[in-house]
């Protein structure tokens, strides 16, 4: 995107404050390098990235990145193979236990964060080569004897001998022969050798080696004769520690470089997620919404704040461009907000666009491949440009760039010379945005505009709010009406002679005085209808909640509704089961008295067939959920004792119409007892055929789609049953189609037995309506 217009809208000065938020040097790299994407695929994962760090912060406390240890210049030295110290081991060390955090906070968490999870998911596991550092390299960066066993063996030696050596100086301080040559009981070590303080004047009486001198030279450090070759075994063995411990770390170097690889992956993965948490935490520090996007280039802002600016001071904007028109003409005094409100939409835009979330109420745009912005005073000395020309060499720039999918904002477009020519390009150049099918929104005073904005659909007019009283912006915008420079009202509250302004409005005319007075009345009438416009928003609110809280409560009753049936029916079981074991009990150990134990077997059987009818009428008087039905379904009308098609719904009234027979009823469909479904008689355990019944067997029959002989065979059938279950009347459905299943069908009817006559449904030539003997 163009840099120059990200600069003007402080999207350049927004990166850099957020810079010092970062906890990694990765994360200010990718700040210093980024810029808004038009990749709506990028810039979808992007948000659904922040969303999930925002509420990761929220719920789980966050991601602490502050241990993360600087690795640029480790990672440069290990790939030129040099040997790498035991602090920056301790640093590697550090980043590989961050590196196996992060991944294993992922892992637990990889269902609810999905997108942060992807990214953590590429961390390696470093377990080995962080154990074999935390074995070999303590918390200062220092090698452990344990790092290997000629290490411990070499360090052991060294400890004795060091002891000897000063043990064997000690005895030296003991002695009142040297009583008066040491001038101090001090043991110190010069040169890697250990030596004791003599003063000058006993040199030559005291067998040594001089190592070093004091500062006033009265005093020498002296290495004594006898712990000379001491001093020799205790450097070489020192030489021998150096070796290995050199040994140690070119070791771990490489082992550490074996996977450099995998380290700069993680690296780059911290970064990012260091970045993306830094997204989620200015979320919330910034009170923001994550945006949302559409296809249709369009900007819509309500309750915006720019960031830049004090939350408890700034005046939120809402505005909305590209829906009802493509261009906004902002006008109204100076200092009024009108810069702001510009530098404000491009910022969101381009926030949005970069995957953060924007402080607002709510946010809606497209995705826009430019964002093309002259915004501010400027003027070029070094190339001698008015600020005309400066204005106008962006506004080149723009023009060429611009197209459908460009979002444009131009501050006191035309300014800078004179009004009339001023005016004149500032309407041209509008005119070719139009043309160009651009997204625009043009800070301005000049009037031409603002009539413009009258006169062209695309174009809508907006003022800044300001106050007469106090001579102060409100900084609110009005949608729709224009703005007033207000010139006169702030001249004459500064004390300019009354002549002075009753000569400016003579020279203004009446016709300015009257839109004057027409645009106040457009705007106290837009205070009432936004007034209006709030209540009825609010009294929507109210309706809503009202209509979550009556829906759950309805939920809650169906759930009440089938769990006590379920359990009724439950108990009913529960009763006739315990009947059924009293029976059996009974008849285990019959009495004498057998005639009273069968008559107490048939009372059983009497309250065991009571209960079961009983359960069988609580199925029935459930009633299904309106969703359930469907036109052309066949139902059991528990109150008629029928059955009946349905022919229509009534969504509002939630009634349903039904054809019983000849009759058109319109009930509540909480009548409905229960669907009814095409049975086949299935013969029970002794081969007999149970006999249909009209709660049984449906009183339509589906021949839809069959050959000729399928049908008749099946409505033989049917036909005997439906004779059989005392049907007056049923339903053939045989479809239009060619006629030939419709004809056969007749023809079959005109000879059964059970038919007395039938006539095709007045409203549907698909069905067949055949009265019964």
């Amino acid at each position: 995107m163009d840099k120059h217009s990200l600069e003007v809208i402080e999207y350049y000065r927004i990166l850099e404050i957020l810079k010092n938020k970062c906890h990694t040097p990765m994360c200010r790299e990718i700040l210093s390098t980024f810029s808004p994407s038009s990749d709506f695929e990028l810039i979808k994962d992007s948000i659904k990235e922040t969303d999930e760090a925002k509420d990761f912060i929220n719920n789980e406390g966050g991601l602490s990145f502050s241990s993360y240890q600087d690795m640029e210049d480790i990672i440069k030295k290990v790939k030129v193979r040099s040997v790498l110290s035991g602090e920056e081991l301790s640093k590697v060390k550090e980043n590989l236990s961050l590196f196996e955090e992060i991944r294993r906070e992922f892992e637990e968490n990889k269902l609810r964060y999905p997108y942060l999870y992807r990214s953590a998911s590429k961390l390696k596991k470093f377990t080995d080569l962080r154990k074999e550092i935390e074995r070999c390299i303590d918390e200062e960066g220092n090698v452990k004897d344990d790092a290997s066993s000629e290490l411990k063996s070499i360090r052991k030696r060294i400890r004795n001998l060091r002891q000897k050596i000063i043990e064997k100086l000690e005895s030296l301080f003991a002695l009142s022969t040297y009583k008066n040559m040491i001038s101090d009981h001090v043991i110190t070590v010069r040169n890697g050798r250990y030596v004791i303080p003599i003063k000058r004047d006993f040199i030559s009486y005291f067998p040594s080696i001089v190592q070093d001198t004091s500062g006033s030279g009265k005093t020498l450090f002296v290495e004594p004769q006898f712990i000379v070759q001491k001093n020799n075994e205790l450097i070489e063995l020192k030489g021998k520690e150096e070796q290995e411990v050199k040994r140690v770390l070119t070791a771990l170097s490489n082992r550490v470089s074996d996977r450099i690889n995998d380290i700069e992956t993680a690296v780059s993965i911290v970064g990012f997620l260091d970045f993306t948490f830094l997204k989620g935490r200015v979320s919330n520090e910034w009170d923001c919404v994550s945006p949302v996007f559409v296809e249709k280039k369009k900007v819509r802002i309500e309750e915006g704040r720019h960031p830049l600016l004090e939350k408890e001071k700034v005046v939120p904007i809402s505005l909305e461009i590209g829906e009802n028109f493509r261009v906004l003409i902002i006008t109204g005094p100076n200092t009024g907000g009108k810069t702001v409100t510009l530098k404000t939409i491009g910022l969101f835009v381009a926030l949005a666009q970069s995957g953060f979330h924007v402080p607002a109420k709510h946010f809606e745009t497209g995705i826009f491949n430019e964002i093309l912005a002259d915004i501010g005073e400027e003027q070029s000395i070094e190339q001698s440009l008015s600020t005309f020309s400066s204005h106008m060499k962006h506004i080149v720039r723009i023009l060429e760039r611009c197209d459908d999918k460009s979002l444009v904002l131009l501050d006191e477009l035309g300014a800078g010379t004179d009004p009339e020519e001023g005016a004149a390009i500032a309407q041209a150049i509008t005119e070719y945005l139009l043309k160009k099918k651009s997204i625009v929104a043009i800070a301005t005073h000049y009037p031409r505009l603002k009539e413009f904005a009258y006169k062209v659909e695309e174009v809508e007019n907006c003022s800044v709010g300001f106050d007469p009283e106090t001579l102060k912006p409100t900084y609110k915008l009005h949608i729709g009406i224009p703005g007033e420079s207000h010139a006169l009202t702030i001249a004459t509250h500064l004390g300019i002679e009354k002549e002075v302004i009753e000569k400016a409005r003579e020279i203004l005319g009446e016709e300015h005085l009257a839109k004057e007075v027409i645009i106040n009345k457009m705007k106290r009438d837009q205070t009432i209808i936004e007034k209006d416009k709030l209540s009825i928003e609010a009294t929507k609110r109210e309706i809503e909640e009202r209509k979550e809280e009556l829906e759950k409560l309805l939920n809650e009753i169906k759930e009440k509704r089938k769990e006590f049936l379920l359990n009724a029916k439950k108990e009913a079981l529960k009763i006739i089961e315990d009947t059924r074991k009293r029976m059996e009990e009974l008849l285990k150990n019959i009495p004498k008295e057998r005639k009273v134990v069968l008559e107490e077997k048939k009372e059983l059987e009497k309250e065991e067939e009571k209960i079961a009818e009983e359960i069988v009428s609580q199925e029935k008087k459930i009633v299904i959920d309106w969703d359930e039905i469907e036109i052309g379904d066949l139902v059991w009308i528990e109150k008629f004792g029928k059955q009946g098609i349905v022919l229509n719904k009534d969504e509002e009234e939630k009634k349903v119409q039904i054809q019983i027979g000849t009759m058109r009823v319109i009930l509540p469909f909480e009548d409905i007892t229960r669907k009814i479904t095409e049975v086949e008689e299935i013969p029970d355990e002794e081969g007999k055929v149970e006999l249909p019944t009209p709660e049984t067997l449906p009183m339509k029959i589906d021949l839809h789609g069959k050959t000729v002989d399928e049908a008749l065979v099946k409505l033989d059938k049917y036909l005997d049953s439906a004779s059989l279950a005392g049907f007056p009347f049923v339903y053939i459905h045989h479809g239009v189609g060619t006629g030939i299943l419709r004809k056969a069908i007749h023809d079959f009817l005109k000879t059964n037995p059970h038919v007395q006559r039938y006539t095709t449904d007045p409203e549907n030539g698909g069905v067949t309506i055949v009265y019964l003997k």
